[in-house]
This record gives structure tokens, C-alpha cells and sequence, in this order.
């Protein structure tokens, strides 16, 4: 939170150029959180600020995203990811591009309520404009991340019994196409 403070304040700069976006997508998610190694839908909702420096064509954003996703072996109830990237784009903002990594955070609720966290050790994300009107725009985006998962989940528990762990660990890949809506603060 404190990082998307920062952000908002140094966008409302005079001379620098900012953007807060909200976006939606689906896509296809690989890796064996689901159990299996099959590709399994997913569809993403996220909230995002950019920072861009004065004159220049880079900068940096914050994207926040609550992740859902159908699964038959793990009962998810949540996810929610935070990535830090840095972003590019050409002079005449035709095209917006970026890197990054950041946190996960999955909820699992299978017998007692665990919390597995995890990273995006990559974030790749392409943006095109679709439309402007002033300051407002709409653009097709496609974000591609791989990141791994670790912690410990609890199972069913039998009479009074202590709950049963295992560890879990699990690597993750996903490809999200999507539409966002962006306002700039320039």
C-alpha cells in the first residue's frame, strides 16, 4: 500500500507523467498448482499506477491482482499477486512494455485455512492502444508471468486429532490477454 502512496504522489509531480489503469483478463495458467500438468483457465482483475520520468520514455508502475481460478485438487478460496515493473514505452506512447517480479499470495481453505506465499520471479507485459479520448484510453493488454509457490498446507482433520501437513510446493505459469482502461495525470 505504502508503495502505491508513493507512486500517486510522485505521478501528481508538475512535470511528470503518470497513469492509474484498471484492468480485466483471462487466460491459461501452467504448472502443477492445479495437481496436474494440463493448462488450466484463469481470469485476472487488477488495479495498476505507472510512473513515468520527466522526458523520458521509462519508468516505473505497481500492479495489484486478485487471481481466480477453477480447481478441482486445491480449494482456493483467493489470490492476490503485487508486481513491481519496470516500464517502457516508444515517443509517441504507441506501445507500453515492461518487466518485472513481485509477491503472491494464495488462500487455501481445505480443513484449516492455509496461506501459501510465493513470487513472480518474471512479469512481461505488452500493452496496445485501442482508443483515446483526452486523457482517458482503452487498451489490449497481454501479461506473461512465471512464478513458484512454497509453504504448508493443512488437510482434514479426524476426531480431535491434530490437523495433518504437507508441503507445498509448485511452480506456475500463466498467459493473460485482456482489455484495461487507463487515465494519465500529465
Amino acid at each position: 500500500m505504502r508503495v502505491l502512496l508513493l507512486v500517486v504522489l510522485l505521478s501528481s509531480s508538475a512535470h511528470a507523467d503518470g497513469r492509474f489503469d484498471v484492468h480485466v483478463g483471462g487466460g491459461l495458467e501452467g504448472g502443477l498448482i492445479q495437481g496436474e500438468p494440463q493448462p488450466g483457465l484463469i481470469a485476472e482483475l487488477g488495479v495498476g499506477a505507472d510512473y513515468f520520468a520527466p522526458d523520458r520514455k521509462w519508468g516505473l508502475g505497481v500492479v495489484l491482482e486478485r487471481v481466480g481460478r477453477r480447481t478441482a485438487d486445491v480449494s482456493i478460496a483467493h489470490e492476490h499477486k503485487l508486481d513491481v515493473v519496470f516500464r517502457i514505452t516508444n515517443p509517441k506512447n504507441r506501445f507500453i512494455g515492461g518487466v518485472g517480479m513481485g509477491i503472491r499470495q494464495l488462500s487455501i481453505d481445505a480443513g484449516k485455512a492455509s496461506t501459501v506465499w510465493g513470487v513472480d520471479l518474471a512479469r512481461m507485459t505488452f500493452e496496445l492502444p485501442l482508443a483515446r479520448a483526452g486523457r482517458v484510453g482503452v487498451q489490449f493488454y497481454f501479461t506473461w508471468t512465471f512464478g513458484l509457490y512454497h509453504g504448508e498446507l493443512y488437510g482434514e482433520r479426524f476426531g480431535d486429532m491434530p490437523y495433518p501437513t504437507k508441503d507445498y510446493t509448485t511452480i506456475a505459469s500463466s498467459y493473460v490477454l485482456g482489455l484495461q482502461t487507463s487515465i494519465d495525470t500529465h
